[in-house]
């Protein structure tokens, strides 16, 4: 049995985890180059504040990785600190993804007519469903004392219906037999669910950071197409946690 004195047990408290002080350094870099490629520092006391909370934010989320074991958290027990890891090390891939096709590979539009981009990503307008409508039920609408234009309200709202089922039913396609089914499968502690998990976050990446979307990105090439991701794709990436 080993007996420490005062000083001993002083700088045996002193001491911080070596993968706490990692995680903290990785989530300062992560979200000093986050405020760079945004530009959200910029535009007064408010940029500012963005920028020093997203910076805050990151280094907490680094510790709190570093903390709990860092690449551990992949096959923790615990589901909640298995997602926080999935998400820590997701979006760690999908940057690196981003910057390689975004700085390296440089070409607008590389994978606009690639299938990913046009079965899973595209979002496309269906003109006739306007029309439709208006032949179907008439030209207006009056609820609630208010006239609505049939033409107009249907084909808004019946292209986000069509648009939501051709999106569920074109993830479902790869949900099952890559996510459902390989979740019974594992070699050592890995979940093969996860590998079309990280081929998704590389897919999302490069078609982020080449332009491939369809979905307006602005003048700045850099920030804006990280915001369409930030935007569109993050709800449905996180969905396949």
């Amino acid at each position: 049995m080993k007996l420490f004195g005062k000083k001993e047990q002083a700088k045996e408290c002193a001491k911080l985890p070596r993968n706490l002080v990692w995680g903290a350094i990785i989530g300062l870099i992560f979200g000093i180059c986050l405020t760079f490629v945004t530009g959200c520092y910029q535009g007064g006391w408010i940029g500012y504040t963005i920028a020093a909370f997203l910076i805050i934010l990151t280094v907490f989320f680094g510790c709190w990785v570093g903390k709990n074991g860092g690449w551990k958290l992949l096959y923790h027990e615990d589901v909640y600190y298995r997602v926080g890891g999935y998400v820590a090390f997701g979006l760690l891939l999908f940057l690196c993804s981003w910057a390689i096709f975004f700085f390296l590979v440089a070409k607008n539009g590389l994978l606009s007519n690639s299938f990913v981009v046009q079965k899973l990503l595209k979002s496309q307008i269906d003109t006739g469903i306007g029309p439709w409508g208006a032949k179907a039920f008439g030209e207006t609408w009056t609820i609630f004392g208010k006239e609505f234009d049939v033409a107009e309200t249907v084909g808004v709202w019946g292209n986000v219906i069509v648009l939501t089922l051709k999106y569920f039913l074109n993830h479902l396609v790869f949900v099952i037999p890559f996510v459902f089914m390989l979740n019974f499968v594992k070699v050592g502690k890995w979940n093969l669910g996860s590998i079309y998990f990280a081929l998704y976050t590389i897919m999302w990446g490069a078609a982020v950071g080449t332009r491939s979307q369809l979905f307006p990105t602005g003048a700045d090439l850099m920030s804006g197409s990280l915001l369409v991701f930030a935007r569109y794709g993050i709800w449905i990436w996180y969905s396949y946690l």
